[in-house]
């Protein structure tokens, strides 16, 4: 899908001081797309005193799932009250409405793609949908009204029947039975080393002083847990836990994503005895 931008004046608003300090974007264009930039310099010249920031532009075309796993993981590196817009399968003649929700003390502002519902899938109270009177069908323009009602208005939702308009999607939560903890690949970094959701607590708790297992692959299992890359040898497996408390699964000095043939959204299994 190309996203053809529409440059609109935005002449009366320009200026108006933000009650909110970061704004990320995450799509699925690429870093070196020129919508990006120009998505960035609009909405700094929008509104003042805001920073925005590139979240994340690789994700894959039209894959929210990815997105929504992507912000899971790296919402809470930025300040409560920031504001997270997702330009990702935005394709309106599908989605018609912009959908908003509060999550971990920030906002993030999507499409009406099913993103939204994956995070905290049982909480649907707090979607809501920007009060926005005309649409011009253009992701970008429609984005721009939002964000400035978001952030200026601070009067930026009304309650719709949820059913009529969120589409409901779900993704499977961590699962623990039969000593078997079931997790999934939520994030690869550029090094290509693979981040699942299974946290250090979610480890200690199911473990309970046990041994264990981490099952990446049929072929790849893997009994311990190292605190550095230079505690094995070049192309062996790392099991560690990252900065931020999540199972990460490397090959020293090597792509593990590429050579291991793993993406966002695989099962990762730890079996404890």
């Amino acid at each position: 899908m190309f996203l053809t931008l529409v440059i609109v004046n935005f002449a009366p608003n320009i200026h108006q001081k933000s009650k909110v300090g970061i704004i990320t974007l995450t799509t699925d264009k690429g870093y070196s797309s020129p919508e990006v930039s120009i998505m960035k310099f609009q909405l700094e010249l929008l509104i003042k005193n805001v920073k925005v920031v590139d979240l994340y532009h690789e994700i894959e075309p039209f894959d929210f799932k990815q997105a929504a796993l992507v912000l899971d993981y790296l919402i809470d590196e930025f300040p409560a009250k920031s504001i997270h817009i997702v330009l990702v399968d935005t394709a309106y003649s599908n989605h018609k409405r912009w959908l908003v929700k509060e999550f971990k003390n920030s906002y993030i502002l999507s499409a009406d793609n099913g993103l939204l519902p994956i995070l905290e899938a049982d909480n649907f109270e707090n979607i809501k949908a920007p009060i926005i009177e005309d649409f011009n069908f253009s992701p970008f323009h429609d984005l721009s009204l939002v964000a400035h009602k978001l952030i200026i208005d601070h009067h930026f939702y009304e309650s719709l029947p949820l059913a009529e308009s969120v589409i409901a999607y779900h993704i499977q939560p961590l699962s623990y039975i039969d000593d078997v903890l079931k997790g999934e690949i939520i994030y690869i970094e550029r090094h290509g080393n693979l981040v699942t959701n299974i946290s250090h607590e979610i480890f200690e708790k199911y473990r309970n002083g046990r041994k264990y297992r981490i099952v990446v692959t049929r072929h790849d299992k893997h009994t311990t847990l190292q605190k550095n890359y230079s505690d094995v040898g070049h192309t062996d497996m790392v099991c560690k836990f990252n900065r931020l408390g999540r199972l990460e699964i490397a090959l020293n000095r090597e792509n593990a994503s590429q050579l291991l043939g793993l993406k966002i959204g695989k099962p990762v299994i730890v079996e404890f005895y």
